[in-house]
């Protein structure tokens, strides 16, 4: 199922990608490892409010998928 994000705007890469490799992640249910993972700075606006981050993807059957964690 696809949907968009409320309010997400501008996204958009702004330098250059690095990786594969292999994302260990914590979640309050145990952690794990998301392999072949790549990681590079992106820009974006979310309700209004401009961030530039790190961001990681991971190529999930043909489709590369934006890997967030809420906190």
């Amino acid at each position: 199922m696809e949907s968009e994000i409320l309010l997400l705007e501008d996204f958009g890469l702004t330098g250059a990608v690095e990786g594969p490799f292999d994302k260990e992640f914590t979640t309050p249910s145990g952690t794990g490892v998301i392999e072949n993972t790549f990681s590079g700075p992106i820009s974006f606006t979310l309700q209004g409010q401009s961030f530039a981050v790190t961001a990681d993807f991971a190529l999930v059957d043909t489709k590369i998928r934006w890997l967030g964690q809420c906190r």
